[in-house]
C-alpha cells in the first residue's frame, strides 16, 4: 500500500523562530510521507518591492516569487539536512518510501505539474505559499494539509471568514476543496499540536506506542 502524503505548509513567519529545526523534526515524525513547502516570508516581500518598483507583469512577479521561495528552501536544508528535496510526485513517493521527509522544491513542482497539464497556479499576488500548498496537496492527492502558523487554529471559522480575517490568503477558499483534512499548528506556542480545522474526511491520529514514539494509525 503507498503511504499517505501529508504537506505541512511553514508560514514564513517562522523562519526566524529559534526552535525551528526541532519544532519540524517532532511534526514531520507524526505524518510519515510528509513534506515540508515553506513561505516566502521576507523573500517574497523583496519580490512584492521590486514589482512595484519595476512594473512586472504578473507572470515574471509569479515566477520571480517561486524562485525566492528556494533561498527559504536553502535554510531549511541547512537546519534539518534529513529533508529530502523532491521535484514531483514521484520523487516524493519515492522518499516516502525510504522513510524521509522530504522538502518541496516549489518552484521545480509547479513547472512539473504544469507540464503534465494539471490545472495551473493562478498568476496573482492573491495566491501566496497557502493556496500553493493546497495546489500542491490537490496535485499530489495528499490525505492532509498541515498550515504551520504564529496564530491560534481559527476553529469554527470557514475557509472565506478565516480569509477575511487575513490568516489564510485571498485565493485559499477556492483552491483547497480537494483537500479532504486541513490541519492547523500554532508554532509559537509549545507543545506544538496537530489540530483538525476543515474537514470532509477523518483527519490522522497521533498515537503514542508504548515507546513513547508518536506514530499515525
Amino acid at each position: 500500500m503507498p503511504i499517505p502524503l501529508t504537506v505541512f505548509k511553514l508560514g514564513g513567519s517562522l523562519l526566524d523562530h529559534p526552535g525551528l529545526a526541532q519544532l519540524l523534526r517532532g511534526l514531520v515524525q507524526q505524518r510519515p510521507g510528509s513534506a515540508v513547502v515553506v513561505g516566502g516570508g521576507g523573500a517574497a516581500d523583496l519580490v512584492r518591492g521590486w514589482a512595484k518598483t519595476h512594473q512586472f507583469g504578473d507572470e515574471p512577479a509569479h515566477w520571480l516569487a517561486l524562485e525566492a521561495m528556494a533561498f527559504n528552501e536553502a535554510l531549511l536544508r541547512e537546519l534539518v539536512p534529513e529533508l529530502r528535496l523532491v521535484r514531483n510526485v514521484k520523487q516524493w513517493t519515492a522518499v516516502a518510501a525510504e522513510g524521509h521527509p522530504a522538502l518541496v522544491c516549489c518552484s521545480c513542482f509547479v513547472r512539473w505539474a504544469e507540464a503534465a497539464n494539471y490545472p495551473p497556479l493562478p498568476r496573482t499576488w492573491d495566491v501566496t505559499s497557502d493556496s500553493l500548498a493546497a495546489w500542491i496537496a490537490s496535485v499530489a492527492q495528499a490525505q492532509e494539509l498541515v498550515l504551520l502558523k504564529s496564530v491560534p487554529t481559527p476553529t469554527g471559522l470557514t475557509a472565506q471568514e478565516a480569509s477575511r480575517a487575513g490568516l489564510v490568503d485571498v485565493a485559499f477558499p477556492t483552491l483547497h476543496g480537494s483537500v479532504r483534512c486541513i490541519s492547523w499548528v500554532n508554532g509559537q506556542l509549545p507543545p506544538s499540536t496537530i489540530e483538525p480545522w476543515l474537514t470532509v474526511a477523518r483527519c490522522p491520529q497521533n498515537i503514542a506506542d508504548d515507546s513513547g514514539v508518536i506514530n499515525t494509525r
